[in-house]
């Protein structure tokens, strides 16, 4: 039961809920180390990833190649079809709004999940492997779509 509260991720993201729920104001010298780490997050992850890259070939036999090309697959066709179904018709969108909705389901997989996988030491060759075949084929997907909606 204990188990959530001895993860760092759950309990940052715990505290963060309970200081925007509450409105804590939270001093400047305090929020400056979290600004700076944040800043510079997303170009430490990309770096990591691209360490990973190195001297490995991707979709290897045996490294669950079968999940990447279903998870790629989920990412670049379903989820963008799903999401303008839904924005379509269930919310009623259209122009831009279809567009914006539509074109955020088909971006690629995010780093969270390399991140993730390399921090749990499971999955790394699948997160690594689904991030980089959805990065390149995003590409087409991202043009087919924007063709089809504007």
């Amino acid at each position: 039961m204990t188990q959530p509260l001895k993860n760092p991720v759950m309990v940052a993201t715990l505290l963060g809920v309970l200081i925007s729920v509450f409105s804590v104001p939270v001093p400047a010298f305090v929020v400056e180390p979290f600004r700076l780490i944040g800043n510079a997050s997303v170009p430490l992850v990309l770096i990591a990833f691209g360490m990973s890259l190195h001297g490995q070939r991707p979709l290897v036999p045996g490294s669950g190649r079968r999940d990447v090309l279903l998870a790629v697959s989920l990412k670049l066709l379903a989820m963008p079809v799903i999401a303008w179904a839904l924005g379509r018709f269930a919310f009623g969108l259209s122009g831009k709004d279809l567009l914006v909705v539509t074109v955020l389901a088909a971006l690629p997989t995010a780093q969270n999940a390399y991140v993730f996988a390399l921090r749990y030491q499971r999955g790394m060759a699948v997160a690594r492997d689904a991030a980089l075949v959805a990065t390149v084929g995003s590409i087409p997907v991202l043009l087919l779509v924007t063709a089809l909606l504007t």
